[in-house]
């Protein structure tokens, strides 16, 4: 099986996370997964190593994590309750 990822950029910022944090290559991994993939050729479909690959996924989940940190202190700063936060 050939596949080809290509990083286009981000045209406008929309979806579940901002610009760079992360969620772009769990959501990459997540769906060739799906796909049942193995973690051997996934790494291979986007030109890593095993290692590479655990290591993108460990960074960036520590970005998603973060950006959903910044995220719970700017809402509490507004104002928010912690129900509408949650």
């Amino acid at each position: 099986m050939t596949s080809d990822i290509k990083h286009i950029g981000v045209i406008r910022r929309s979806g579940r996370y901002p610009w760079g944090s992360g969620g772009e290559i769990l959501e990459t991994v997540e769906r060739l997964e799906s796909q049942g993939l193995s973690e051997v050729e996934i790494a291979a479909a986007l030109n890593m190593k095993t290692g590479e690959l655990r290591e993108q996924k460990a960074l960036a989940k520590g970005m998603v994590t973060e950006a959903q940190r910044l995220w719970v202190i700017r809402e509490s700063e507004r104002g928010a309750s912690v129900k509408a936060i949650a």
